[in-house]
């Protein structure tokens, strides 16, 4: 997916040229030499002058990085005549990290303000990336951030994302991060430019192709004079939580090996070719087969298990027909079907795990699971992004997280009924299992409409389905329980409540409400 972002005033476009340090003007010594083109660059953990050195050599004259910026950093730009953007490490900024983080970020200004009167290479700080600027506190905070940058003598921007309309005035400059190189600049603005790079993926009318995201590129420096910043120098290279699932964007791979992108701007910046011929065909991204291939085997398994134990097909034969069945069947195998039951079990783990997978693949374009990943507590965002790259891990990691969660939520079934009805844990499983049988034509509907290019509304029905088949399943057992053991009615709510009490519970601890709020208005916006 492209990714374009254009700089304008928060009040009106100005160009370059045009205005003073406090509207953004450009250093005289790169001013001079043309359009800014840059990249968004981090520090390696050594060769910083050698790697910012290839940066010149490109032909670019300006880096974004994160703040704090080294001395050695700073002292390599000056030479190379390089304009440094230092951002704070802010990303989808609420009000309340914005004032657990006001001192320190205050600070972190000051010190680029120092650093600015010994390196004139320094001379733009961004405030936050994608901040909620619909909430009128975010952009009161900005503000007195954007004063103490100007007092420093530097120039003050913000990132937003492009789709949505919430802009925060008299912060500067205002960044906007677009899905497409479509989308029309201010007249004065600037953009960025990043073009996702998928290994195996060949072909310049194919996205995700290292000729597609050449061809963007030379096409963006070539239509504007505007400042244009590429996305990453380096794949890995971000400056903050604005990449959680780690896509590779660099002009440089992970090893440092360069791309066709890179050849491609290096020889029209340094004016040696204006015009590249790019191979056609090739290999089109393709979706993992995995959770298909795991699909079929959840289905083998449930078919090994009936063909094997004859007493599960009788029990299957009346399980929609005859629920009074049902529950005397399970009433009598106590001590039997184990190893069915296991099997059962978990194929429809598998089974949990492939939808799982399969939906959020399909949410992962999504701004809001962007939003989301960025913003889950220490590793579990970088984690659940990382098993999203490898979908079989991912199912396998869904099927044991659901398995678990329905041991214990049988066992609490063992443990509510033990007075009455001596339940065994095979039991409290069966129990559970059998009623969710509809997740079965759910998911296999799932892997046939949830591709690439699902739709939102699709998307969304998907999610609203599998809660009703979920509580509708969840329901049936505490009722199935308590007929079967005759518990009160009061025990057979609680045990039907606490699933979702304690899901309630965790998504409370890892996000608070300013959180809550960001990721509804990302929602609200794919809505739109």
């Amino acid at each position: 997916m492209a990714a374009v972002l254009l700089a304008c005033g928060s009040a009106r476009a100005q160009s370059p040229a045009q205005t003073a340090d406090s509207a953004g003007a450009l250093p005289a010594a790169v001013a001079d030499r043309g359009p800014l083109r840059g990249v968004t660059w981090r520090a390696p953990a050594s060769g910083v002058r050698a790697d910012l050195r290839k940066v010149r050599e490109a032909g670019f004259t300006a880096v974004r990085t994160a703040a704090p910026v080294s001395e050695v950093a700073l002292d390599e730009a000056d030479r190379l005549g390089l304009s440094v953007y230092a951002e704070l490490p802010l990303d989808y900024a609420t009000a309340s990290e914005l004032d657990e983080t006001n001192a320190v970020m205050r600070r972190r200004i000051a010190d680029l303000g120092a650093l600015a009167r010994r390196h004139p290479s320094l001379s733009h700080v961004g405030l936050a990336r994608r901040p909620a600027a619909f909430d009128p506190r975010v952009c009161t905070r900005l503000r007195g951030l954007a004063e103490a940058v100007r007092r420093a003598h530097l120039v003050p921007y913000v990132v937003v994302d492009a789709r949505d309309s919430g802009v925060c005035t008299g912060v500067g400059l205002v960044v906007v991060e677009a899905l497409s190189l479509t989308a029309s600049p201010p007249p004065s603005g600037g953009w960025i430019v990043g073009t996702v790079v998928v290994p195996g993926v060949r072909g310049v009318e194919n996205e995700g192709s290292p000729e597609y995201q050449a061809r963007v590129l030379a096409d963006a420096l070539r239509r504007t004079s505007a400042p244009v910043f590429v996305r990453q120098w380096r794949d890995g290279g971000d400056l903050g939580a604005d990449n959680p699932r780690r896509l590779r964007y660099g002009l440089l791979d992970a090893r440092s090996q360069p791309r066709m992108a890179l050849n491609v701007a290096s020889e029209l910046l340094n004016g040696r070719r204006g015009s590249f011929a790019y191979a056609g065909g090739g290999n089109p991204a393709r979706p993992s087969s995995a959770p298909t291939v795991w699909f079929w085997v959840a289905l083998a398994l449930v078919g090994g298990v009936f063909a094997a134990e004859t007493r599960l097909q009788a029990i299957g034969g009346r399980f929609f027909r005859s629920p009074s069945f049902f529950r005397d069947s399970v009433r009598d195998a106590r001590g039997t079907m184990v190893g069915a039951t296991l099997g059962l079990w978990v194929a429809l783990a598998l089974v949990e795990g492939v939808f799982a997978a399969t939906l959020l693949g399909g949410m992962a374009r999504l701004p809001a699971f962007e939003v989301l990943l960025a913003l889950l507590p220490g590793a579990v965002g970088p984690g659940l992004a990382a098993l999203m790259q490898r979908p079989g891990l991912l199912v396998l990691f869904a099927a044991v997280l659901f398995a678990v969660i329905t041991g214990l939520w049988a066992y609490a079934f063992v443990l509510a009924s033990r007075r009455r009805y001596h339940l065994s844990l095979w039991q409290a499983v069966m129990l559970i299992v059998w009623n969710r049988w509809a997740m079965l034509p759910l998911t296999v509907v799932a892997l046939v409409v949830l591709g690439p290019g699902a739709s939102t509304t699709a998307l969304a029905l998907f999610a609203l389905t599998f809660a009703v088949i979920e509580g509708l399943g969840a329901l049936r057992s505490a009722l199935d329980l308590m007929l079967m053991t005759r518990l009160p009615v009061w025990v057979g709510a609680v045990l039907f409540l606490v699933p979702p009490v304690l899901a309630l519970v965790l998504v409370l601890v890892a996000f608070g409400p300013d959180e809550l709020a960001l990721v509804r208005h990302y929602l609200a916006l794919a809505a739109d």
